[in-house]
């Protein structure tokens, strides 16, 4: 979160001066052909529209094309609101000179336009140009086989192994700050059968970490959790029942190793991110 307020300092000068030259590969006659593909994304920081003070987190999955058309799928925390996993469109331009371009998303929960600059051909900066907006954040290109991912056999394999964690963020209406760092491992187990129940194969996590509730240290607290995924597989839930602090996540896979996290809780304004580590 702190992070981001730096680098929206940083990408508002980038943004701002003007460019002398072009990035645009030999050959190309729609710059916005760079941006065509899926992403995801996260975002955090601060709004001070409709007079007050908001704290903002999102993260998701774009899909762009050529036309300049998104698709967006996100879920965001506003406040003490979440929206989970809402879809609608959006637009991009990639700029004449394909060093950046603008993007909009037209979510209902809440609209936001920013610009950005390409760090790559496969990952972007943005800040949000939205009046009142103190907010930045990143988007990364999906890799090759999961821009349209499909499910295996039993969907919790997709997620099967071992992964490292980071979150950050606060907690509204009481304004702690939170973070935490750890580790979680993947199983699958039954779920018991019951009254209008049938049993059947749950995710199950074992979960370690270090976390900082305001300043109040847990250290290598371990705990266990759940994890379910989403009917298209591109992502998930992540429920960790950690006696310090209880927290559910949304998730959105990049990589066959790396996801992108946001808390779904109401009241978290959490992100963060995972890698597969075995």
């Amino acid at each position: 979160m702190i992070r981001h307020l730096a680098a929206a300092c940083i990408l508002a000068g980038l943004v701002l001066v003007p460019q002398a030259h072009t990035q645009c590969p030999a050959g190309t006659t729609n710059p916005n052909q760079l941006f065509a593909g899926v992403w995801t994304f996260e975002s955090d920081g601060f709004s001070l529209a409709r007079g007050g003070q908001l704290l903002l987190a999102s993260g998701g999955r774009l899909i762009a094309n050529a036309n300049g058309l998104l698709t967006v799928t996100q879920t965001a925390a506003i406040d003490a609101s979440t929206v989970r996993l809402e879809t609608d469109t959006g637009r991009f331009v990639v700029d004449p000179d394909c060093l950046g371009g603008s993007l909009t998303f037209n979510l209902s929960s809440r609209p936001m336009q920013a610009d950005f600059v390409f760090s790559g051909p496969n990952r972007i900066n943005f800040i949000s140009t939205t009046s009142g907006d103190i907010v930045s954040g990143s988007a990364t290109r999906v890799s090759a086989g999961l821009e349209t991912p499909s499910c295996p056999a039993n969907p919790l394999t997709a997620l099967s192994g071992s992964w490292t964690f980071e979150l950050d963020g606060f907690q509204s209406p009481f304004f702690q700050f939170l973070a935490s760092v750890g580790r979680f491992t993947t199983s699958i187990g039954t779920s018991p059968s019951g009254t209008n129940r049938i049993s059947g194969p749950i995710g199950v996590l074992s979960i370690t970490q270090t976390s900082s509730i305001n300043g109040n240290i847990a250290r290598g607290e371990t705990d266990a959790g759940a994890f379910a995924l989403n009917a298209d597989c591109s992502g998930g839930t992540l429920t960790f029942n950690t006696s310090s602090r209880p927290i559910q996540l949304d998730f959105f896979f990049t990589s066959p190793t790396s996801i992108q996290l946001v808390g779904s809780n109401n009241g978290d304004i959490v992100e963060g991110s995972a890698t597969r580590v075995f």
